[in-house]
């Protein structure tokens, strides 16, 4: 998906939602089909601007499963969001190979189960102080324990921390992913099962910059689209 289609696809979306047009700005009317109108361009522009929220927001919210590029009819060049490394901890703590913004799932080498990013404990919460006390209950191979580190980069401790560690995640995307995106013709290639909710998300930016009232509509139906997996 160029950066071109998905300005039209949002100008599509907020056309289909019903929005007042003249509405979303000080101006008498909009061509959402292509016209020239300076406010147009203005718009344009804001939606390729918000282009990297929505992709961060996309790959905080969305099921692992929806980011993964391993169906073959994704495109070879997608951008890689699932990352997989096997590392050894240092001091406990296991340091990703790219910036992480969400860990998908950690096993250690001895372990007998992983452990998946929602069952993590949190750095300043009671679980983890008592992870940390020398003199308290130690987790073990059976019931093994992780934790977020939120450092500038956002590393991972796993107790026990013997061996390598499997740690699955999803990278936060560098600019040389997002880049160019004043150019119509720069490629998005993000995963097919998420453009949907990417389209709706932006939409949804554009009307919040305007302070139009169906933002939360949109808002919803990005949210929606977004595939819910039973646990």
């Amino acid at each position: 998906m160029t950066v071109g289609d998905i300005v039209k696809a949002v100008r599509w979306c907020i056309d289909e939602e019903a929005v007042n047009a003249a509405a979303l700005a000080d101006v008498s009317a909009y061509d959402f089909d292509g016209g020239t109108h300076t406010d147009l361009g203005l718009m344009n522009n804001i939606i390729r601007n918000k282009i990297p929220a929505a992709l961060r927001w996309v790959c905080l919210h969305a099921p692992a499963e929806q980011l993964s590029c391993s169906d073959s009819s994704e495109s070879s060049d997608a951008i890689n969001i699932i990352q997989e490394d096997t590392l050894y901890a240092t001091n406990s703590i296991i340091t990703p190979t790219k910036p992480l913004i969400r860990v998908v799932r950690v096993k250690g080498e001895n372990w007998h189960r992983a452990i998946l990013g929602d069952s993590l404990i949190k750095e300043d919460s009671e679980e983890y102080l008592q992870l940390r006390d020398e003199n308290g209950a130690t987790a073990t191979v059976d019931r093994p324990q992780a934790a977020v580190i939120n450092t500038k980069q956002k590393n991972v401790e796993v107790c026990p921390s013997n061996g390598t560690f499997v740690l699955t995640y999803i990278k936060a995307l560098s600019d040389s992913d997002i880049s160019g995106l004043d150019d119509d013709t720069k490629e998005v290639n993000i995963p097919a099962s998420v453009a949907t909710s990417l389209i709706y998300y932006l939409a949804y930016l554009l009307c919040t910059a305007y302070g139009d009232t169906r933002a939360k509509s949109l808002y919803e139906n990005a949210t929606l689209n977004l595939l819910r997996t039973e646990k």
